[in-house]
């Protein structure tokens, strides 16, 4: 239960804040697992080596995720919401163009380190963009915000990934190689990186699993690229329209 009042910016931001990133770190490790990871981790290293650093990987995600929002929670109190905003989105956008460049023979220490750059840059700007919203009303008003901004984080998300996995899905099928397949077979590779996988495991063939892994790094890039573009324009428009001196904002306790 959420019981939003009226607070300074003091000692119960940075708890409130410590809250939101909890929630929002078990987003974050979310997103990645049904999107990302399982396919790059699992399709390109395979078996239950790539389930356990699937899950390595998350939990550093999530960890610097927390470290990151409460470094920000002490930054936003010092040089306000638009400034600790726009530093979160220009590290996001370092990790996101950073993976981009994956390529086949990449290491899981380099898919470490750009998940990890996403995963910082996430903890500073969640819970200090939120908080500067929160920030804008009264206490009377807070619970209600608060509402609105958990279902526009959670409909903006549904539709950011439905999206940026159509435009993975697109550069993949544009990429991978199917000649001289059946079409059953050729439709089958063409509709994901698993099943791609799988036929050419069923097959035997070493260069169909090579265009569908080659095809699956393309999208990913591609889809990475946009959003590191995005993340840019994102840490542009916190600069412009995000308060640039710490206000008073509403606390949430969780009870």
């Amino acid at each position: 239960m959420i019981d939003p009042v009226g607070a300074e910016l003091t000692d119960d931001y940075h708890e409130r804040t410590q809250v939101i990133a909890v929630r929002e770190g078990f987003g974050l490790a979310g997103l990645l697992c049904a999107t990302i990871l399982p396919a790059y981790l699992i399709h390109l290293s395979g078996g239950r080596a790539g389930y356990a650093q699937m899950g390595a990987i998350l939990g550093a995600a999530t960890a610097l995720f927390l470290f990151g929002a409460g470094v920000a929670s002490q930054l936003a109190k010092g040089v306000g919401a638009s400034i600790t905003v726009a530093l979160g989105f220009v590290v996001m956008a370092a990790g996101l163009f950073l993976g981009a460049t994956t390529r086949l023979e990449s290491s899981d220490a380099f898919a470490l380190a750009w998940i990890a750059l996403v995963g910082t840059g996430l903890g500073f700007v969640l819970p200090a963009a939120m908080s500067a919203a929160l920030g804008t009303l009264s206490a009377e008003r807070s619970g209600v915000g608060s509402a609105l901004i958990q279902a526009a984080r959670q409909v903006g998300g549904t539709i950011g990934v439905a999206l940026l996995g159509s435009v993975m899905q697109a550069v993949y099928r544009d990429h991978v190689d199917v000649t001289g397949l059946q079409a059953p077979l050729a439709a089958a590779v063409q509709r994901g990186v698993g099943a791609g996988v799988g036929v050419a495991h069923q097959l035997s063939s070493a260069p169909l699993l090579a265009s569908v892994q080659g095809a699956f790094v393309a999208g990913m890039g591609s889809m990475l690229q946009l959003c590191g573009g995005i993340a840019v324009a994102g840490a542009v428009l916190a600069l412009l329209f995000l308060p640039r001196r710490a206000a008073a904002v509403p606390v949430a306790h969780v009870a």
